[in-house]
């Protein structure tokens, strides 16, 4: 909240900026205007949003409107939420969408629609940075506006909001008020809001500075941390672990020059602190019987100091059980600090990680302390899904020590835990419980085999396996890759030791595709490419988990592929694509990984591009109907062209069904792409004449349909197939000619340099670090046949180096 006296100096200072946008709505009612607002500070914008409304232009007068996080034009939402004409619109949320500059450049292209259909002024809210890249990507679209209008804080009401802000983003990181209540609440959202708000925090910095203003160091060293989670979260660790240790020296020296000047009468001694090096635990040594306030402070900062290590240790193989070790060093002094502080709650909410770091690095004796205390911790301040996990903390631990029956009982009540967890709706994202119930029902599995229980065993093995497609396919693993990988290679490890070779192989399949899509492996080996995700920090749990293109089709030459084919989904001349290409040359990887996330991330004019792809030929109709409507986005309405109602979506199970689908997408600014890939494969289960020409009069009836492309894509030794379309060879929309140049487009395998500089970019991002005469000996190698590189064989070749660790060219040899 912002002080009364501020609040008035706040008035005061933007009362003129005030003024002009009201003048600015009032002479533009009734027709078509844009007011360019720029302001930095989200409660500087609630104050002059809450001003207007006392002046009389409060929500009856104007609507508003927020822009979802994963908009791609700013035209379709808006006009997709306006009902009726209001007297003003006001836009708010540019700064968080993800693909601002593509949203940017798409207004420009559209803006005369603004023009025709909205005829109210629209106040768009901006700050700094979205106002320069408004004026450099939208520059027509900006024409339009005035000067814009800048509401500003004043040095004081700046460094008031930046207290207000640090003590409020540490307040609720330590669940003060959640102590109160007896409730432990998860801190995800308040780490997310930090990350956001560092924005407005670095900007009143840099106000201040300009005004040659400084900063006392108490709110100094609290900027540190908030710095601090912002690099954290954004994965830059190195720079978090900076801000950390900064912040966290400052508030030990504080704290030191305290107990100096503080005088205390009687000294007592605390209770035991927890220090799991020991099996026993060691007394604490005498402290003032009231606390300082800053430990709690210092036990956050000790926490997230520990958990760069962790993230250290997981992108640094060679030095990983160095980073582990630091990780449980710290971890311990956060654990004792909390205690310290009389925060127990604090203690039993991430006694876990410590937990985590001792089972990596296999420190067994010590893992079954920690998880006995946090077993009594969570009793009273945990939840099933806690208590799931310290049971299964101890069955491992029994595993290792050959302790089969208490392994077995320990096994079985993890499981009721996370059963209990599951009817009690208790589901932690980046604790995958699903793929717990796995490990923990092969290590009971494994713990009855070697008590003779062979049936009980078999039985519980075939649970698990009935479960695991479900586990791997409702695990959100952009929540924490890392500790989803690390779970994936626990399961194929039980799987392997049981026999079960086909589940291990799936799992392996599995792990190596996520590491890929988070560039945490250089090589998938022969499975398919997807597309690169961002491995979003498990502090962060609301992003959209937008995938990009992979970078195994960025730095091989395939963008340009991915651009061209764009640049033809976007000429109204160009309703059919036919890809082609050799085996193994990436066809599908180009269109998965390449294509499919690059269309999903642009809008095509004033329309959303919606790939759809289908890989399945078996039931095509039914597939195609089920994959159309999944690939329409969840925050999306669509409405009913004629009455304008909300259409409810389901799978059309006919090709009418599927037509109409393709015709509403139409009408609701959708460019639909039908891509289908694998396209040999429809030849294969369809050699009736009948079947084929079903699905040839359902294509020449999609290219007659508006704001719908097809793609096929097919080996080049099938393309001669196509010709047995023969009324869609006959159509004017492809020139009369199937397998016309202008219709087909042709991927190739890589050259000899364009397949040394990929494996050199796609090693150095996983750091796997291959000697030069190495890369060139696989190339010459890869190339010796045909003079160029097939891509399958250089991802499998290279999958092959990485899991044998051959870095040298003596190893290769």
């Amino acid at each position: 909240m912002v002080e009364r006296n501020s609040l008035a100096e706040i008035i005061a200072t933007n009362q003129r900026a005030l003024h002009s946008l009201e003048r600015a709505i009032a002479l533009s009612s009734g027709q078509f205007s844009v007011v360019l607002v720029c302001c930095n500070y989200t409660v500087l914008r609630e104050l002059i949003l809450q001003q207007l409304a006392q002046r009389g232009w409060g929500n009856e007068k104007i609507y508003k409107v927020f822009v979802p996080h994963n908009a791609l034009s700013l035209y379709t939402p808006l006009h997709s939420q306006l009902i009726q004409k209001p007297a003003a619109l006001m836009v708010f949320g540019l700064e968080s969408v993800e693909g601002i500059e593509d949203l940017l450049s798409s207004i420009n292209h559209v803006r005369d629609e603004f023009r025709k259909r909205h005829l109210f002024p629209m106040i768009i809210w901006v700050n700094d940075e979205i106002l320069q890249k408004i004026l450099r990507l939208a520059p027509d679209f900006a024409s339009w506006a005035a000067t814009p209008i800048r509401f500003n804080m004043t040095p004081g009401t700046l460094l008031e909001f930046m207290r207000q802000e640090t003590n409020s983003l540490f307040a609720r990181v330590l669940h003060y008020e959640a102590v109160q209540s007896q409730q432990i609440t998860n801190s995800y959202s308040t780490l997310e809001q930090i990350w956001v708000r560092s924005y407005e925090l670095r900007l009143a910095i840099k106000e201040l500075q300009n005004q040659g203003i400084e900063i006392e160091p108490e709110l100094n060293a609290s900027l540190e941390f908030v710095f601090g989670i912002d690099d954290y979260v954004s994965d830059r660790i190195n720079a978090a672990l900076e801000h950390f240790q900064q912040s966290w020296q400052f508030w030990q020296q504080v704290e030191a020059v305290e107990e100096r000047q503080e005088i205390q009468p009687e000294w007592e001694n605390w209770d035991v602190i927890y220090n799991s090096s020991s099996p026993s635990p060691l007394p604490l040594s005498p402290r003032p019987s009231l606390p300082s306030p800053h430990l709690p402070k210092q036990g956050i900062l000790l926490l997230y100091v520990g958990l760069c290590y962790c993230r250290l240790a997981e992108q640094n193989q060679t030095a990983s059980r160095q980073h582990w070790q630091s990780a449980k060093t710290y971890f311990q002094q956060c654990l004792q600090t909390f205690q310290a502080a009389g925060r127990i709650d604090l203690v039993a909410e991430y006694i876990g990680q410590l937990a985590e770091v001792l089972q990596c690095l296999q420190a067994w004796d010590e893992l079954q302390i920690v998880a006995e205390d946090a077993l009594e911790l969570h009793q009273n301040y945990g939840n099933h899904i806690q208590l799931a996990c310290d049971y299964g903390f101890l069955a491992n631990a029994a595993t290792q020590k050959s302790r089969w029956m208490q392994a077995s009982i320990l096994a079985h009540v993890a499981l009721l835990k996370l059963r209990e967890a599951q009817n009690q709706g208790d589901n932690y994202h980046c604790l995958f419980p699903l793929l717990l119930a796995q490990i923990y029902y092969l290590t009971l599995a494994k713990a009855q085999e070697k008590l003779n229980q062979s049936a009980v065993a078999k039985e519980h093995l075939e649970k698990a396996k009935q479960e695991l497609t479900a586990a791997l396919e409702s695990s959100e693993h952009q929540y924490d890759a890392h500790r989803y990988i690390r779970l994936l290679r626990t399961l194929r490890s039980l799987y392997f030791e049981a026999g079960c070779y086909l589940e291990a192989y799936v799992l392996r399949q599995k792990r190596r595709s996520i590491e890929q899509q988070y560039g945490f492996r250089a090589f998938i080996g022969a499975g398919r490419l997807q597309p690169q995700r961002q491995a979003t920090n498990p502090a962060l749990m609301s992003t959209s988990g937008n995938s990009t293109i992979a970078l195994e089709i960025v730095v091989s030459g395939r963008e340009g592929d991915i651009n061209n084919l764009i640049g033809r989904i976007s000429r109204a001349d160009q309703k059919l694509t036919v890809i082609h290409g050799p085996s193994g040359v990436g066809k599908s990887s180009t269109v998965s990984a390449g294509l499919v996330p690059a269309l999903q991330n642009r809008a095509i004019g004033d329309q959303i591009a919606l790939p759809v792809v289908l890989q399945v030929y078996t039931d095509w109709v039914r597939e195609l109907g089920k994959v159309l409507i999944e690939a329409i986005p969840k925050n999306l309405i669509v409405t009913d062209s004629n009455t304008k109602q909300p259409v409810y979506l389901s799978s059309p199970i006919t090709i009418e069904g599927i037509l109409q689908q393709l015709r509403t997408n139409a009408d609701n600014d959708l460019i639909t792409v039908l891509i289908f890939d694998q396209f040999e494969e429809f030849f294969f289960g369809y050699t009736d004449r009948e079947q084929k020409a079903a699905f040839e009069q359902f294509i020449s009836d999609c290219l007659n349909i508006s704001f719908v492309k097809v793609i096929l894509s097919l080996r080049e030794d099938y393309l001669h197939c196509l010709l047995d379309f023969k009324h869609l060879s006959a159509l004017e929309t492809v020139n009369n000619n199937i397998l016309d140049k202008s219709i087909r487009y042709q991927l190739n395998n890589f050259s000899p340099d364009y397949a040394r500089s990929l494996i050199h970019k796609l090693t150095e991002r996983s750091q796997l670090h291959l000697e030069p005469a190495l890369i060139d000996a696989l190339v010459q190698d890869l190339s010796a046949e045909l003079g160029e590189v097939r891509p399958i064989e250089l991802q499998v070749v290279g999958a092959q180096l990485q899991d044998e660790r051959i870095t040298t060219l003596t190893q290769y040899q």
